[in-house]
Parts: C-alpha cells; sequence; structure tokens
C-alpha cells in the first residue's frame, strides 16, 4: 500500500524521525512537584500505550508546541472527540482480538478471531476516514492524518484486503452444519436444508409460559480455548468446508501485520491528548479551568490567573481547591513566598513547577489566563525528610543541590526553591538566601523561593513578596491564598515555634487535653 509517507509524520511531533519515545526515568524534578502522581493519574487504564515518554522531557522548538495546541485544539471540539474515541475503542477491539488470535492453540479458533480482528480494523478505518473528511480540522497534525487515511483507504492494497476480508466474512457466516448426538458420540454433517422444528417446539409448549424468559448463554468469561469437545466439532466442520476455512488461512497469512505503521502510531499518540483531555473535562465539571498558555521568550513577563495544583485537584480533592494567581512584570523574576506554615506555600510552589512543565510539553495548563517564559527545564530543591536527624547533613545537602540547580541552569529555566536553609539560623539562612537569590538574579531565570526569612523578600526589584493568608477573624485558620503583599513579620517566629511545638495549633491542642 502506498499513500503519500509524508502528509502524516506524527500527532505529537511534526519532525519525528525515529519511533516514538518509550519513557526513561522521571525527571529529577517530577517527585517534588508531584509530577509523578500527575503522570500516573493520566496513563492510568492506558499502559500498554507506553505514554509516560512524552510527559517526561520537552520537545526542543516552538513549532511543536503550536503544533500541539492546535491538535489538542481540534480535540476539543466534541465532534472531533467523539469520532476519535470511537476509533480508539474499536483499535482496542481490534488489538484484544489479535491477542487472542495469538494466544489460542487451536488453529481454526485462532483464524477466526485473526478474521474479527481484521475486519473490525478495516471497519473502523474507513469509517474513521470519513469522520475526519466531514470534521473541518484546523490542526496541521489532525489533518495531516486525514490526508493520509484517505490515500490509505482508498490504495488498492487495503481494498482488496477488505475486499477479502468481507469475502469470507460472508462465506463462515452462511455455514450451516447439524450436530446429531447419540449416546457419546457426536455426528457432524451439512445441513441439507432440513426442516427446523424449533419454532414448531416453541409453539407447543408457549402456552406454559408464565412471564417473560431470559435467555441464558453459556459464558466464556476469561476462556479463549475451546474445550476438546468444541475443538473435535470445529475440527469437523473444516473439514466439511474445506475451500472457505483454506482460505481462512491464506488470508491470515498473507495479511499477518495488517495495521499500517501510520495507524498504529496515530492511536498511541492520540492517547496523550485523550487522557489529559479526560481530566481537564473532569476537572472543569467542578469549575477548574485550563488555558492554552501564552509563550514568550527569556526575560518576557509571566502571569497566572486562577491556577491550582494539579496533583491536588487529581487526587480526588476537587471541590476544596483553592486557587492562586500571580504576576512577574517588568524587571520582577522571582516569588518569594512566606507566611504561617501549613498555609499552602508549598502548594503554591508546585504548582509554579507544574506550570511550567506541562507548558513546556505543549498542553494546557491550569488556569484562565497564563503567560510563560517558554522553560528549556525545571529544577528544584525540596526537604529531604531522611536528612533532618543531622542538621550539618542537611545543611551540606542543601548548599550541594543548589549548586548543581545553578550550575545547570540557564536563563530559560524555572527554578522552584522550597524551604532551603530551614536547619540553619536565622543569620545564616539570611546570608546565604541573600546570595542564592543574587545568582538566580543573574541568571534571568523565573522561580519561586519558599522560606522564612521574610527580608528576602524585598531584596531588590528582582524579588516579588507573596504571603500566604489566613483569617483575620481566626489566625489558626488558613486561607491558602497566596496574596501579593509585603510580608507581615511573623513568618521566623512562627516557624520557631513550630520547630519547637509552641505553634498556636500545637498549644491549643495541648490545653484541650
Amino acid at each position: 500500500m502506498s499513500p503519500d509517507p509524508m502528509s502524516f509524520v506524527s500527532l505529537l511531533d511534526p519532525f519525528a524521525e525515529g519511533p516514538p519515545p518509550s519513557g526513561a526515568d522521571d525527571p529529577d524534578c517530577f517527585g517534588d512537584l508531584h509530577l509523578d502522581a500527575v503522570v500516573d493519574g493520566l496513563v492510568a487504564g492506558r499502559e500498554g500505550y507506553e505514554l509516560r515518554g512524552w510527559f517526561q522531557q520537552p520537545p526542543t522548538d516552538e513549532a511543536t508546541l503550536r503544533y500541539r495546541h492546535a491538535v489538542m485544539a481540534d480535540l476539543q471540539r466534541p465532534e472531533v472527540a467523539g469520532s476519535v474515541r470511537s476509533f480508539s475503542r474499536a483499535m482496542r477491539g481490534v488489538r484484544e482480538d489479535l491477542a487472542r488470535s495469538r494466544s489460542i492453540r487451536h488453529r481454526p479458533q485462532s483464524r477466526r478471531f485473526a478474521l474479527d480482528a481484521l475486519s473490525g480494523y478495516a471497519e473502523a478505518v474507513v469509517g474513521f476516514s470519513e469522520r475526519l473528511a466531514g470534521a473541518e480540522l484546523r490542526s496541521e497534525g489532525l489533518s495531516g492524518f486525514a490526508g493520509h487515511l484517505a490515500a490509505y483507504v482508498a490504495d488498492p492494497g487495503f481494498v482488496a484486503m477488505t475486499a477479502e476480508a468481507d469475502r469470507l466474512e460472508g462465506q463462515i457466516g452462511a455455514i450451516r452444519y447439524r450436530l446429531t448426538l447419540q449416546g457419546n458420540k457426536i455426528r457432524v454433517e451439512r445441513d441439507e436444508d432440513r426442516a427446523d422444528y424449533a419454532a414448531e417446539v416453541a409453539a407447543c409448549f408457549e402456552r406454559f409460559r408464565v412471564g417473560e424468559v431470559t435467555r441464558r448463554h453459556p459464558s466464556y468469561a476469561g476462556r479463549n480455548e475451546l474445550d476438546h469437545v468444541q475443538a473435535q466439532v470445529l475440527d469437523a466442520v473444516c473439514r466439511l468446508f474445506p475451500e472457505v476455512f483454506g482460505d481462512l488461512d491464506r488470508l491470515a497469512e498473507r495479511y499477518e501485520d495488517f495495521v499500517a505503521a501510520p495507524v498504529s502510531r496515530f492511536e498511541r499518540e492520540v492517547q496523550v491528548y485523550l487522557c489529559y483531555l479526560e481530566r481537564m473535562e473532569a476537572l472543569g465539571a467542578h469549575g477548574l479551568a485550563f488555558c492554552f498558555p501564552e509563550l514568550v521568550d527569556e526575560g518576557g513577563e509571566e502571569h497566572a490567573t486562577d491556577t491550582f495544583d494539579l496533583a491536588l485537584a487529581l487526587g480526588g480533592r476537587e471541590e476544596a481547591i483553592v486557587v492562586n494567581s500571580f504576576r512577574l512584570s517588568g524587571p520582577e523574576r522571582i516569588l518569594v513566598v512566606s507566611g504561617p506554615n501549613q498555609g499552602g506555600k508549598t502548594t503554591f510552589a508546585r504548582t509554579f513547577g507544574q506550570l511550567h512543565h506541562l507548558a513546556s510539553i505543549g498542553l494546557p495548563v491550569p488556569g484562565t489566563s497564563v503567560q510563560l517564559v517558554r522553560s528549556d527545564a525545571v529544577y528544584s530543591h525540596f526537604e529531604r525528610e531522611e536528612l533532618m536527624v543531622d542538621l550539618r547533613g542537611k545543611l551540606q545537602d542543601d548548599l550541594e543541590r543548589a549548586h548543581a540547580i545553578l550550575d545547570a541552569a540557564t536563563a530559560r529555566s524555572a527554578l522552584v526553591l522550597n524551604e532551603l536553609f530551614a536547619s540553619t539560623t536565622l543569620d545564616d539562612a539570611r546570608l546565604l538566601g541573600r546570595r542564592i537569590l543574587a545568582q538566580v538574579g543573574q541568571l534571568g531565570a523565573v522561580a519561586v523561593y519558599v522560606t522564612f526569612v521574610e527580608e528576602l523578600a524585598t531584596l531588590d526589584e528582582r524579588t516579588v513578596s507573596m504571603v500566604a493568608g489566613v483569617d483575620p477573624t481566626e489566625p489558626s485558620r488558613r486561607t491558602f491564598r497566596i496574596e501579593r503583599r509585603a510580608p507581615d513579620g511573623r513568618a521566623y517566629a512562627q516557624s520557631i515555634a513550630e520547630r519547637y511545638g509552641l505553634g498556636y495549633d500545637t498549644l491549643r491542642a495541648r490545653l484541650r487535653a
């Protein structure tokens, strides 16, 4: 079959030259940002497609991001998404039949499943091509595949394969045979148009029927193989109709690998969009919005409105999600977040990192309006609990990890630094924090820096103060809103109190005990 191979390359990478990625180790930031849990939730139920690799590494060019945005925009139209989902379901059925065909030992039964798979494939591909032809597609990816599919289903080789499968389906469907049971013997012979007494027997007993009767069929759930009696009956039928089953053998051998590579690739790659779109639709029902981010060059301004932690939302707490907003304008590059513990600071920091990674791989992001620098990588530093026993080791670990991040980052990177130097004194945390932020500022990267050292929020024109809010009438009640305002001077005192078990919540619990 010879449709133009250049009309479709990939639904995710217009410049693809090799096979799609199968996945490697998650980037270092995934655990800190809970992106590992996000991807786990996205690919659940689609493990056979090996999608994880697509979520791990961003493409290196802006054109690929625009290409993916356009495909997702097409898929957000219900009629397009419906057609793609219907095709995907049909192809799953094809693969299930193929798997049965390859696992079953009894040859005639195996060949029958192979024919079912081939017929289902032809029907799915032709029907999908017809639906795409009338869909007024706008994206290069989907319209390119639609063109390829139209040429593929019109190719003489595909037409011949489909005609042969249809002919055999008809011939097998027309087979009639009769079983005669006598003792422990079964006789199999052609049905020579003998009278069928089923209707007469049913009419005879009609007067004894009370109410509707549920037809019961034998269940073969979980059983693909025929038992020995069924297999022998089928073998006898094959001997009665050797021409038909001989043709079935030859068809299965001729079209052993009938799924075209571009169709297979499309079916796999479209799952990346579908699994994400399904979560977007589910969260949208709870009032959580997604949008296509506007991506700007390094040094550009950033903003996000009504954004949220996707991992938290996918964890089944959609209705409890608090949305937040931020902005970096002019020379501003670093969000310095302070405020009480358990106030949403770490969640906000994760959100910042998630936004940049999701935008960098070409997906819609949480929020109603988002503009971000097109990141080449996201780097993160979160506290490692196993090192808290040795405070000296913790400080050394903080310094070494921060040094490695600053060495690797560029002006296009996004940095998420959470509770650096929490194990040291205020003076040391202030001194080291100043040096870290100065290097981040010189680098020109965007960053969020969560700290108890509030004065770092007003370090220079590149830093913006963000504070975790509390209910003014009940200081122990967190609002989980991260507000752009000057620090209130209580973060360090709260940090010390919490460290020694003297926090407001802890003391109140003790007094009630």
